[in-house]
């Protein structure tokens, strides 16, 4: 095999290990319903884009040295690594934005049950009523 070649298929390799991860981790997020088949469907021409843009400038840059080659086509690919990368992390931040509000939601709800759940002798405005109901069982006259 020439070094060519060889760096063809590594590069080859690369990409396509990059397409099937990208590719599992945005089916994640949209299994997890952080974001919309259409929005899946996009990302995934996005990624088929990037394979294509890739071996585009692998075949435009057959006659140059493969060191040029190398530098140029993983320059490049990089590049789009990043950009779905960058996609990633600002799903990832709303995923964790959402998670904060709905954290904060049920604990707001429970506290508010608590309050609801409160024993009357322990509310503080009922306590009048406690001193009340302990002077009627020893026997006092209530007015």
């Amino acid at each position: 095999m020439t070094p060519r070649e060889e760096l063809t298929n590594r590069i080859h390799r690369d990409v396509n290990e990059y397409q099937e991860s990208a590719r599992e981790r945005f089916k994640e997020l949209w299994e997890q319903e952080l974001i919309s088949e259409a929005h899946l469907h996009q990302l995934y021409i996005d990624a088929k884009m990037i394979g294509q843009a890739v071996r585009d400038a692998l075949s435009s840059h057959q006659n140059y040295p493969e060191e040029v080659t190398e530098i140029y086509v993983y320059s490049l690919f990089d590049k789009y690594k990043e950009s779905f990368e960058t996609k990633f992390d600002k799903i990832k931040k709303l995923k964790a934005k959402k998670e904060r509000r709905k954290s904060v939601l049920i604990n707001t709800i429970n506290d508010l049950k608590s309050m609801f759940k409160m024993p009357l002798k322990s509310a503080p405005e009922n306590q009048g009523l406690k001193i009340e109901e302990e002077e009627n069982q020893s026997g006092k006259i209530l007015h």
